[in-house]
């Protein structure tokens, strides 16, 4: 056994996540047109940070708006195109500060060029493309520029960012650590290789150019253009891009990174999805999610911790050891806010081949979590599997789970000294289910939802009289377990009958019972009466509809 520090709060982890947008390209016929589509991934995603263009007044700034009052914040990139015309920052300064005014916090931080010696800027008579070291002068005057404004001075400044360069190459420029507050660097992959090697070589040129700051990852990703050999290696399918993804997370985490933005949130519509151009969104160019999308969700959903104090609470540390993780595993400790500690505990090996184009199956690796002193409850959840738990134990001091090719999350409560026990949260779930109340008034609805998972877990809206009540639900528990999701729902909705409507959203089948996703309503209550007809299996997508009805007599007014 091994006292170990917490290296990350969960909450603080799950903010080193972001992705690339593009919403400028609004009038482009791009799949960035529909900004419902852009909102709702990104509350699907579960990520809070965005790196985008700079917003114009009457153009894009209210969207921006829209989704800072949603709890989004803003990397925005300073363009060259705005300052070829100008000479310096002022104008996209300029826009900035309108966001910065209008939504106080949202923007997280000012980016300088992208790729400055791909998309070239003229300074001192210098261009960046031929002379990359006047790009050092360029990022200085950003620096000074954003200083000197007294709305923009206290927001953090990313360095400007090379495109297919070496950080040798790029060492021209000399240490700018005092000339931004982070290191950037962009890190693809262009054939399958799992993401270790390459997150901490990016780590490492980042640090050629800013020795003295952190670093920050603003592009990077798989694609999924299997057959694409225009960067040399080909891409991935939508499984392996999402074990990938995970692992390439967890990594950078490990590694340090402050954030890593995943290029890009949509499929670019712009682009054949048989293009890397057009296949390294997280969704599909319509909008639903692809495997990637759907494991950060997850892994948003299995760390998310809402206590007050998450990002600030004091860690602690877990004995423990980990048998049987082969020299391409990996550890990260984390905890949550009520004491939980959260291992995650992913494997690198080779699982594509990219000759033939095709995954590789990983091998399994028995691992087992031993405890110094046993534990109140240790529950292993997959993100690639959905939030329920895949293993748990109680009153135990050891777990052992498989570890393939992706990170498995081990919850483990009052674990070792100093570790706090949580109190049951109100509507406690059971181990493979989860509970969750919306809504408010003084009518009480109450559903049992299970699922059969594949690819994704099944989700769900709830609508009462024709009206949506809350956002979309992502089921958890399965339904082989015998257990149930509890929702509940308030609302007044008065004396009568009413109607409650259950969609299936995202019904998908592969033509065998194991390769088929559904939906279960296991029994309805409505103000503590079991409501008649109350289960149903959906094995499709659709509405399925259910009569409430409400006896409370009506208040009878007497002044006449």
């Amino acid at each position: 056994m091994a006292l170990t520090s917490v290296q990350l709060r969960s909450e603080n982890l799950l903010d080193t996540i972001g992705v690339n947008t593009h919403i400028s390209w609004q009038d482009s016929g791009s799949s960035y047109t529909n900004q419902n589509k852009i909102s709702s991934a990104l509350s699907y995603l579960g990520v809070e940070y965005i790196r985008d263009g700079v917003p114009y007044e009457g153009w894009t700034l209210p969207f921006y708006q829209s989704l800072a009052a949603s709890g989004i914040k803003f990397d925005l990139i300073t363009t060259s195109t705005e300052f070829n015309k100008t000479g310096n920052f002022s104008t996209d300064l300029g826009h900035i500060a309108s966001l910065a005014k209008a939504a106080p916090g949202s923007v997280a931080s000012i980016e300088g060029l992208n790729e400055v010696n791909t998309w070239t800027v003229n300074y001192n008579g210098q261009n960046t493309g031929s002379n990359l070291a006047v790009a050092r002068d360029v990022q200085a005057l950003l620096y000074n520029q954003v200083h000197a404004d007294p709305t923009l001075s206290n927001i953090p400044v990313l360095n400007l960012t090379l495109g297919g360069m070496t950080s040798q190459q790029g060492s021209v420029m000399g240490d700018m650590s005092n000339l931004a507050d982070y290191g950037t660097w962009h890190t693809y992959f262009g054939n399958g290789d799992q993401p270790g090697a390459n997150i901490a070589s990016g780590i490492a040129s980042a640090k050629v150019l800013n020795p003295a700051d952190a670093v920050q990852i603003t592009e990077t990703n798989y694609y999924t253009a299997v057959n694409d050999m225009s960067w040399g290696g080909g891409g991935v399918t939508e499984e392996v891009q999402a074990k990938l993804d995970l692992n390439l997370l967890m990594d950078a985490a490990k590694g340090g990174v402050a954030r890593t933005f995943l290029y890009e949130l949509l499929d670019n519509n712009l682009s054949p999805t048989s293009t890397i151009e057009g296949s390294l969104g997280l969704f599909h160019s319509d909008g639903s999610p692809k495997l990637a999308a759907t494991a950060i969700h997850n892994l948003n959903a299995i760390l998310a911790d809402s206590g007050a104090n998450a990002e600030s609470f004091a860690t602690s540390a877990l004995d423990f050891s980990v048998e049987g993780l082969g020299s391409n595993g990996n550890t990260l400790l984390m905890q949550n806010s009520n004491g939980h500690f959260q291992l995650a505990i992913w494997a690198e090996p080779d699982i594509w081949n990219q000759d033939s184009h095709s995954a590789i199956g990983a091998p399994v690796q028995h691992v087992t979590v031993n405890l110094a002193q046993a534990a109140g409850s240790i529950q292993a959840f997959d993100p690639l599997q959905g939030t329920g738990a895949v293993a748990s134990a109680s009153n135990a001091s050891s777990i052992t789970v498989d570890v393939t090719d992706h990170p498995v999350i081990i919850d483990i409560a009052a674990a070792g000294s100093g570790a706090i026990s949580a109190a049951p949260a109100e509507n406690a779930a059971p181990a493979d289910g989860k509970a969750a109340t919306i809504g408010s008034g003084s009518d009480t609805l109450v559903l049992k939802i299970s699922q059969d998972a594949w690819q994704g877990d099944a989700q769900y809206s709830v609508s009462v009289d024709g009206r949506q009540v809350g956002e979309v639900h992502t089921a958890s528990a399965a339904h082989g377990s015998g257990l149930s999701d509890v929702l509940t729902v308030q609302g007044d909705w008065g004396p009568g009958e009413h109607q409650l409507a259950v969609s299936f959203l995202n019904d998908a089948y592969a033509g065998t019972p194991d390769t088929d996703r559904n939906l279960y309503v296991d029994g309805i209550t409505y103000d503590g009466e079991a409501v008649a007809g109350g289960t149903v299996a959906m094995w499709s997508q659709g509405a399925s509809h259910f009569t409430l009805a409400d006896n409370t007599p009506a208040e009878v007014d007497w002044a006449m």
